[in-house]
């Protein structure tokens, strides 16, 4: 379900294919549960549904608002999660459901508490469509500024193969020409003789399309000798060998946020010559889809797996402003991010905000009036 509203569905069943088979109808103003797949996710219905084996319907008896229902069981989502049991697919009980305890106000007060935490979901809607045109915008800066230069600076262009039209006074090189790029150390190897250390190290996990997800890092032992080799610095950019398609390299900028660290050796550190090439423009680059269709292109590729390795790394062609105009493209692409970052906190906050607004409002904690 992607909606919290079901006004209509994808596909359609007739009333005949209704009455013969599993499938059976719920009316309007039920609240749709998923109980496998996407355990907890809930929404009310507008109008007359059919549903399969993968959701259960709560038909609201009188005196039940649906929506006040339906924020009750998005409190309880995470604990309905927990519920789910199953080998292959989780999937939680309907006599589960049916045993929450809730708390029932009068009915008027349950439609205004429906309205406040509407009104806060409507506002975190607001935001999140705000937050997406943002990104559209950046993706948009970052293909005219990859392909054109910064607006005003370029008069001539030139065709590339492989690479497009850019102008005519950038150069195209290889990664390997402007960057050093540094494998990293396989995990389970053992130290070797003499002195050994444990430190953490960065896996794929951790290595994200344009950040880092640093919640859990795990640690390894190697030799005292080894550190400096496979050790990260700041202004590295880490690269992911493969896995999952949407994994294949990843480009994310290290800024020291742990000292010291290492990688393991399904991730690259390519560490660009400070004159030549900024860590910020190639990780850009990277996540551009020019980047990605090189990747794509010369990655060895089997059922819905990729890989590169260091040597298709190096040799990834890479157009390069000079540097004056790589800070230029970077101040430009700077002041949208600030904007996706201003956005992205005041989500959380309206996130959280909803969180303490139910806690307060479902367990009669804080009282409201009906209208």
């Amino acid at each position: 379900m992607k909606s919290r509203v079901l006004a209509g569905t994808e596909e359609s069943i007739t009333r005949a294919g209704l009455e013969s088979g599993a499938t059976r109808a719920v009316p309007p103003g039920s609240i749709v549960l998923a109980t496998r797949m996407a355990v907890g996710s809930v929404a009310v219905t507008t109008t007359e549904i059919a549903i399969n084996q993968d959701l259960k319907a709560l038909v609201p008896a009188n005196g039940l608002d649906p929506r006040f229902l339906l924020h009750f069981l998005e409190q309880n989502a995470t604990r309905l999660a927990r519920w789910g049991t199953g080998t292959t697919v989780a999937g939680v009980r309907l006599d589960d459901v049916e045993n929450l305890p809730l708390l029932l106000p009068p009915v008027g007060e349950q439609r205004r508490i429906a309205e406040v935490l509407d009104a806060i979901d409507a506002a975190i809607e607001q935001t999140e469509a705000v937050i997406a045109a943002t990104e559209r915008l950046r993706s948009a800066l970052l293909g005219e500024l990859l392909t054109r230069g910064v607006p005003g600076w370029h008069t001539e262009w030139k065709d590339v193969p492989g690479i497009g039209t850019i102008p005519a006074c950038w150069e195209v090189v290889r990664l390997g020409e402007v960057a050093e790029v540094q494998t990293g150390r396989q995990v389970g190897k053992a130290p070797g003789n003499g002195a050994s250390v444990v430190l953490p190290y960065l896996s794929v996990a951790n290595v994200k399309d344009g950040y880092l997800h640093l919640e859990t890092v795990k640690t390894m032992e190697v030799g005292a000798s080894e550190v400096a080799r496979f050790s990260l610095r700041p202004g590295d950019v880490l690269f992911t060998e493969g896995g999952d398609a949407d994994k294949l390299g990843r480009g994310c900028v290290w800024s020291g946020e742990i000292a010291p660290c290492l990688h393991q050796n399904h991730v690259f550190a390519v560490r660009p010559h400070p004159k030549r090439l900024s860590p910020d423009l190639l990780a850009a680059y990277a996540r551009s889809p020019r980047g990605k269709s090189y990747f794509m292109g010369c990655s060895k590729q089997t059922t819905n797996l990729a890989s590169i390795n260091s040597t298709q790394l190096k040799a990834m062609p890479l157009p390069l402003p000079s540097m004056n105009e790589q800070r230029a493209m970077l101040e430009a692409l700077k002041s949208v991010a600030g904007r996706v970052e201003s956005e992205n906190a005041g989500l959380e906050a309206l996130i959280a905000a909803k969180r303490a607004a139910a806690t307060s409002l479902l367990s009669g904690r804080v009282r409201v009036g009906a209208r």
